[in-house]
This record gives C-alpha cells, sequence and structure tokens, in this order.
C-alpha cells in the first residue's frame, strides 16, 4: 500500500514534468524522482535508530552533508503548481514508513503496557485498603468477613 503511494506521487511528478515541460527544471525533475526510487528501495530501513545514526553519519562527514544540501536546495528551488505538494507526500510517506518501521510491533505491546498499569494502580490503593484492613480490631473483621474462620 505505502509502495503503491509513493508510484502514485512519482506518476505524479512525472505528470508536472509533461505538463510544464522546461519550466520544470531537470535536475530538479531527476533529483524528485530519484527521492521517491530512493524512498522505496530504503523502505525495510528506514527506522528510527537507523535514522539516528544517518544524522550522525552526515553531520561527521562534510563532503556528504554539503552534496545533501546542494541537493535539496535544487528541490527547494522549483516553484511549479503541485511540486510542493509532491516533495511533503514524499517526506510525510517516509515518514510513515519510520513509524511502521520503528514502532509497528507496538501494537503487540499496547495490552501488556494497559495490563501493567492497571495492576500498578491496584497495588496502592490495596495497600490503602489493606492498611484500613488490618487496623481493625477481631470483632470488626468478624463482622467483615463473617464465613471466615478467624480463631
Amino acid at each position: 500500500m505505502v509502495r503503491l503511494r509513493l508510484f502514485r506521487i512519482r506518476d505524479g511528478i512525472r505528470r508536472l514534468k509533461i505538463d510544464n515541460g522546461t519550466e520544470f527544471d531537470d535536475k530538479a525533475f531527476a533529483l524528485v524522482e530519484g527521492c521517491v526510487s530512493n524512498m522505496i528501495l530504503l523502505m525495510p530501513y528506514l527506522d528510527y535508530l537507523n535514522l539516528i545514526e544517518t544524522k550522525s553519519a552526515i553531520l561527521k562527514n562534510t563532503e556528504l552533508r554539503d552534496r545533501s544540501e546542494r541537493r535539496r536546495k535544487i528541490l527547494e528551488s522549483c516553484a511549479l503548481p503541485n511540486y510542493e505538494k509532491s516533495l511533503q507526500d514524499i517526506f510525510d510517506t517516509g515518514g510513515f514508513i519510520m513509524m511502521a518501521n520503528s514502532a509497528g510491533w507496538f501494537i503487540y505491546l499496547i495490552p501488556i503496557f494497559l495490563l501493567i498499569a492497571t495492576v500498578r494502580s491496584w497495588i496502592p490503593r490495596g495497600i490503602t485498603t489493606i492498611k484500613n484492613l488490618v487496623v481493625l480490631n477481631e470483632h470488626d473483621l468478624r463482622k467483615l468477613y463473617p464465613a471466615v474462620n478467624l480463631g
């Protein structure tokens, strides 16, 4: 489904090139089309931990950082209608992929977290009740627990 969304975005970008011809800079067109292809290629690897490592690698490598910034400026220089939306759709899809790859398994942990949270909320209330219970005298305990042999 996500791959198909990227194909639709790529088809929209190609339609922009067909409709606008030379107004759509060839470098910007090649770059944005390459962004979609890279997104498709990187889909299995886009997760939070990999992005942290990638960010660190780009910050450490000035040549790579400069090349990335130059290419981003070319992408951002295009002012065609619907171009910015297509570009944003690519990045939004990448964000969705990252979330799915990073936390897709989280759905299985939600019931466990809910159980733990529920039990943890019971403990303080239970302790309060236990404190109130154990300070009662035997006569009051028999009223609360008539079926239990208290000795």
